[in-house]
């Protein structure tokens, strides 16, 4: 299969994912609030048709809760120092294992239209780069036809200019690039407002259901009634 689709996540751990809502959710609902984005987002990879799905994972030890819900994902091991090197190596992996275009997601987005995936794989036919700008001003998806180092250099990782860092490199480098649709990926307080309303709105309520249903449970001030 010429297509991979790699997610990006973490073996869940205390404090070590969605740590900035810690002002929001205890320890035990911020685990548990990464669970349900992560299977959220693993529904959302299942619907596109045609690629081959990587669950890229990084994890202190055994990735239990992963390989325990990534039936027919292929899992492999995150490797790099920063997060540039990580992806960078994600997209060596699925060059060395035959995929012509690749696409990177991460689990922040669990109500990312799987449309959105798709014109990133449809603008690879076309263009070297794929970018999915979010709000903040990094962004939540990246494609490549083929691996480019010259993407991540000198990107400060968590920052508001990791977005045009990037495509500012992708000129240097002379890589067409297509920019997708804004969305945005819920990594404070302000990103679970966004997602809370987003969810009130929706009229699809299987949209993000493990999200729904966390938040329905804790009833911390987030939950909506149209939820």
């Amino acid at each position: 299969m010429n297509r991979a689709l790699i997610i990006f996540a973490k073996e869940p751990v205390a404090d070590t994912v969605k740590t900035r809502l810690k002002n929001c959710f205890s320890n035990a609902d911020l685990i548990r609030l990464y669970k349900a984005f992560v299977k959220d987002t693993l529904a959302i990879a299942r619907e596109v048709e045609g690629v081959k799905r990587i669950l890229a994972f990084s994890s202190i030890g055994d990735p239990r809760f992963l390989r325990s819900i990534s039936r027919r994902l292929e899992l492999i091991g995150q490797k790099g120092r920063t997060l540039g090197e990580r992806m960078l190596n994600a997209f060596v992996y699925a060059r060395d294992n035959g995929a012509k275009r690749t696409v990177i997601i991460g689990t922040d987005s669990p109500t990312l239209p799987v449309g959105i995936i798709e014109k990133a794989f449809g603008a690879l036919s076309r263009h070297d780069v794929a970018l999915g700008p979010s709000v903040d001003g990094g962004y939540y998806l990246i494609g490549m036809k083929k691996p480019r180092p010259e993407i991540f250099k000198g990107v400060r990782w968590s920052s508001a200019s990791v977005l045009k860092r990037t495509l500012a490199n992708a000129k240097a480098s002379s890589a067409s690039t297509a920019l997708l649709d804004e969305w945005y990926d819920v990594d404070d307080r302000e990103g679970l407002m966004w997602l809370t309303k987003q969810l009130g709105n929706l009229k699809n309520k299987n949209i993000a259901k493990n999200t729904r249903t966390f938040l329905k449970e804790v009833n911390n001030g987030f939950y909506m009634s149209g939820l």
